[in-house]
């Protein structure tokens, strides 16, 4: 049997539950929902905020935690590098290593851009780099001699 709602929560009031009436506007509350919003919560009443301490400016927010932030980690570069050498190393089989020569290009592109390049031990530092590098000068070459018989044979 449920007696009516709660003026704050609007959940339904039992019986059986603690409640307090606001002796201006006569709503029921649930006695936590009452203490917790500081007295009544019907605009205009008297008994808005009358729970609430006369040195307190803001209603105590109790404190939540940090939410949990994760990070979604980008794909790196070198990895896009290593896999566009990868089909580069393909396609230049038959066009001259045009297509490897362009991953090449971002590759020195990428070094330029973090300043990677300045380092001496730049392949030994990123190895993933360094497969791509390696791909790339296979693609370039393999390109020109496959072309070459490929495209000029008799």
């Amino acid at each position: 049997m449920v007696l009516r709602e709660c003026g704050i929560c609007q959940s339904s009031v039992y019986p059986t539950e603690a409640t307090t009436t606001c002796p201006k506007c006569g709503l029921t509350f649930h006695a936590e929902c009452w203490r917790e919003n500081w007295g009544c919560a019907a605009y205009g009443c008297e008994q808005v905020n009358v729970l609430k301490p006369r040195d307190a400016n803001e209603p105590v927010v109790e404190e939540l935690p940090p939410p949990i932030v994760t990070e979604t980690e980008r794909l790196p570069g070198d990895f896009v590098l290593l896999g566009a050498a990868a089909i580069a190393l393909l396609a230049s089989a038959l066009s001259y290593g045009v297509p490897s020569l362009l991953v090449g290009l971002g590759i020195g592109w990428r070094a330029i851009k973090k300043k990677i390049w300045r380092d001496p031990k730049i392949f030994a530092s990123r190895p993933i780099l360094a497969a791509a590098a390696g791909l790339v000068l296979l693609g370039f070459a393999g390109g020109i001699v496959v072309s070459t018989f490929w495209w000029h044979r008799e």
